[in-house]
């Protein structure tokens, strides 16, 4: 599977994410068990060159691209890998020690400087001009926490960029980071699903969907949430001539419509899909009734 497969702030169906404008917090959900939280004070997100894509079932990442003033690029890549061994400090010490002789193969390496930090180990380094074609200063830095591995790059072409900004830059990134776990957000899933009522009500046809075959319209109400986390209302066995996936929100209510053959009554399993307030999909089941004249 190709890493560029979906943008950052598309749906999908393995990766929840709610917009939050600058200079809100940048709040996301991995599955299958993380959310982060990036405060967006210190670093302006790139949405031009930001990524998100799946390996398997159990398995996801994202990378975030900022942009700061005097930098070519600083990076946050998220690899979610549910039960994943976290790694000793002496293992991740190796494993950071590995990459910076592999980039000293290919580049020529003038000096290091170590950070370790809130469990984050890695090295600034600088680059000879000379021989490197990309980059003349930059970092690598690491953290495993119960099936993620965090890692920070950041890089310049200045090479007169003291180690102490190098850390200085990350630290700050560091300390922006918020990661929760499964437990932290079930709370959350458990309150919004006890407090939310659904309640679906028919209308007449209005003109948005005049020229589709129908018989019988509504409004799912949705009410003990704002309206802003409500994501879509989907009907099962829908017609094939009508679409199953509601998506049009307004004032807590999302608009829905069938075309059955079937007369008498008819009884329709949904499901209402919300997002909490890190972004992650909460789903409700629900069914509604009506008589096919």
């Amino acid at each position: 599977m190709k890493k560029k497969q979906y943008y950052f702030f598309l749906f999908s169906f393995f990766f929840s994410y709610k917009a939050f404008s600058q200079p809100e917090n940048i709040k996301l959900f991995l599955e299958p068990t993380v959310a982060v939280e990036l405060s967006s004070k210190l670093f302006k997100l790139d949405e031009s060159d930001t990524e998100s894509y799946q390996l398997d079932e159990n398995k996801s990442s994202c990378l975030l691209k900022f942009k700061k003033s005097g930098w070519d690029e600083i990076m946050l890549e998220i690899w979610v890998e549910d039960n994943r061994p976290v790694p000793s400090k002496d293992s991740l010490e190796k494993e950071m020690e590995k990459q910076i002789t592999q980039l000293q193969e290919k580049e020529k390496i003038l000096d290091v400087s170590r950070l370790d930090y809130q469990g984050f180990v890695g090295y600034g380094f600088r680059l000879d001009k000379n021989t490197s074609k990309e980059v003349n200063t930059g970092g690598i830095y690491q953290k495993y926490i119960d099936g993620v591995r965090c890692s920070i790059y950041i890089n310049s072409d200045n090479n007169d960029i003291p180690y102490e900004q190098i850390h200085n830059q990350v630290i700050k990134l560091i300390d922006g980071i918020k990661m929760l776990k499964k437990a932290d957000f079930e709370q959350e899933e458990k309150l919004i699903k006890e407090q939310v009522s659904i309640y679906t009500d028919s209308i007449a046809k209005p003109s948005l969907i005049s020229s589709i075959p129908t018989n019988y319209v509504a409004y799912v109400t949705v009410e003990g949430i704002d309206s802003g986390q409500i994501s879509n209302v989907i009907i099962e066995n829908q017609s094939y001539s009508v679409q199953n996936k509601f998506e049009f929100v307004e004032n807590g209510k999302v608009l829905i419509f069938t075309n059955d053959s079937e007369k008498g009554k008819i009884t329709k399993k949904c499901t209402l899909t919300l997002l909490d307030s890190i972004g992650k999909e909460v789903k409700i089941p629900f069914e509604f009734s009506y008589y096919n004249k």
